[in-house]
């Protein structure tokens, strides 16, 4: 080999040299921003994960939020329901035709009683025999204890017929009484027969205050 030839292969290694060292720094650079960029990439997944976590998170809340929104709207139209069924029964009671009616006091016109409650009463009040008995009405209730089966305090039906003073019995044909007794004039108290025909027409004998329908 010649001192040209020498010089010439010299320069072609020392070429290869240069070209290897580029060549191993671009693969360095490549290394490094292939870590950055899986670095990066990892954070993201881990974020995209913690946002998952965080939506569950948020439906989770939102559906508990809608059960108690349709809970809260059951309870409403519960509370709805209650009123409305309050008023219909007081615009019934206001409508009610209540003559001959007669309210046992005027506090008892405002107080709402128990029917059962005033029944028990009732019969107590006829248990007595022996002098004037009086329907004694249950301690009022309070308002929050109103409810559709109370109804206001009336007097109790009278029973006898005011001619013969028998027992009246209930009519099959009717909401109204009539007079079993055989030869009396009084036959029904509908009226159907004539106000004169009404076991309740004259005076009452009653000991005990009563109402007439």
């Amino acid at each position: 080999m010649t001192q040209n030839q020498f010089a010439h292969a010299m320069m072609l290694v020392s070429s290869l040299r240069t070209r290897l060292g580029h060549a191993n720094a671009l693969a360095a650079a490549v290394k490094s921003e292939r870590d950055d960029l899986a670095k990066q990439l990892a954070a993201h997944v881990e974020s995209l994960k913690l946002s998952n976590a965080q939506c569950a998170e948020y439906l989770q809340q939102n559906e508990q939020l809608h059960s108690e929104l349709v809970k809260v709207r059951s309870a409403l139209a519960s509370v709805t329901e209650q009123r409305d069924s309050l008023r219909r029964t007081l615009d019934e009671w206001e409508r009610a035709d209540t003559k001959p009616h007669a309210r046992i006091d005027e506090v008892a016109q405002t107080v709402p009683v128990c029917m059962q409650c005033l029944k028990e009463r009732i019969k107590t009040a006829h248990a007595y025999e022996t002098g004037p008995a009086v329907a004694i009405l249950p301690e009022p209730l309070l308002p929050e204890g109103i409810a559709d089966h109370l109804v206001p305090p009336v007097l109790p039906m009278c029973t006898k017929c005011h001619y013969c003073l028998h027992d009246l019995e209930a009519s099959v044909f009717g909401p109204y009484h009539v007079c079993p007794t055989v030869g009396c004039p009084r036959t029904v108290t509908n009226n159907d027969d004539g106000e004169d025909k009404s076991p309740y027409n004259g005076p009452c004998t009653s000991s005990h205050p009563v109402r007439h329908e």
